[in-house]
C-alpha cells in the first residue's frame, strides 16, 4: 500500500519559500526569548491541568485489575561488571515501578513476577511479558473526556472526584 502526499492535479502548487542572500534579519522580538516565553506558556499551561490528568490517568489505572503478571528480561553487555550492574540497577527500578503501580491504584490478583537473567557471554537483550488483565469499561471510557477537558485548558472546579462543574478559562 503506498499513500502519496501531493496535491490534486488540477490544483496548482504554492510556489515554496527561498532564502534571498540580501534579506536581513526579521523585525521583531529575538527568536529564543520568543522560543523561551512560549516554552515558559506551555509550562504553565501544563501545570494548570496536571492535577485534572493525573487524577483522570489515575481512574483508568484503577479500572484494570491484572489477573497474571510475569515478567522475563535477559540482559548482557558482554562485559561481565557492567551486566551485573545493570541487572541489578534494572531488577530494582522494576521493584519500584511495581510498587508505584500498587500505590497508584493498580490491583493484582496474584503477586506480580518478575525476574532479569544476565547473560554474560555476550551483548544480548531480550524480554518476555505475559500478563492477563481485565478492565472496568464504563470507569476507563469515563475518565478520557476529564483528561481531554484538562488538556484542552477548561480548568475543573475541584479535582478530587472530577465531579463538580467544569470552568473555561478565558
Amino acid at each position: 500500500m503506498t499513500f502519496n502526499v501531493l496535491p490534486p492535479p488540477n490544483e496548482p502548487r504554492r510556489p515554496s519559500r527561498t532564502l534571498r542572500p540580501d534579506a536581513g534579519p526579521r523585525p521583531g522580538p529575538e527568536p529564543e526569548r520568543d522560543l523561551l516565553s512560549a516554552a515558559k506558556e506551555k509550562y504553565a499551561r501544563f501545570r494548570e491541568a496536571y492535577p485534572a490528568v493525573k487524577e483522570s490517568i489515575l481512574r483508568s489505572v484503577r479500572a484494570v485489575t491484572i489477573s497474571e503478571f510475569r515478567l522475563k528480561v535477559w540482559l548482557g553487555t558482554g562485559d561481565a561488571f557492567e551486566t551485573a550492574m545493570l541487572s541489578g540497577g534494572l531488577r530494582a527500578a522494576l521493584g519500584i515501578a511495581l510498587s508505584r503501580a500498587r500505590r497508584w491504584g493498580l490491583k493484582f490478583r496474584s503477586k506480580a513476577r518478575v525476574a532479569v537473567w544476565p547473560v554474560y557471554e555476550r551483548a544480548h537483550l531480550s524480554l518476555t511479558l505475559d500478563a492477563v488483565l481485565s478492565v472496568r469499561p464504563i470507569t476507563a471510557i469515563s475518565a478520557a473526556p476529564a483528561a481531554l477537558r484538562a488538556i484542552r485548558g477548561q480548568v475543573p472546579r475541584r479535582v478530587v472526584g472530577l465531579r463538580r462543574g467544569w470552568n473555561t478559562k478565558a
